[in-house]
């Protein structure tokens, strides 16, 4: 997938989706310098603990993202813990 196809099926913005991918905070790969994502890596990221607030257990050190109030990081927040 693109970096513009993931942004639509998450429904985040191309630049939140492009800082993520810049800092390891989701699956994602550099192929002829332009992002790549798999859609089964980011549906089993998805669902996995990555995605749970900063005061959850299963911090991946995406506080900065949550403590900002940014788009990207209220996007998921959709499961209960």
């Amino acid at each position: 997938m693109t970096l513009e196809e993931v942004a639509q099926y998450l429904h985040l913005s191309k630049d939140s989706v492009y800082r993520m991918a810049q800092r390891g905070a989701m699956p994602a790969s550099k192929v002829a310098r332009q992002w790549r994502f798999d859609k089964q890596e980011l549906d089993t990221w998805m669902r996995s603990d990555r995605r749970r607030p900063s005061g959850s257990s299963g911090n991946t050190g995406d506080a900065e993202a949550d403590s900002s109030g940014s788009h990207e990081a209220g996007s998921f927040h959709d499961t209960p813990s």
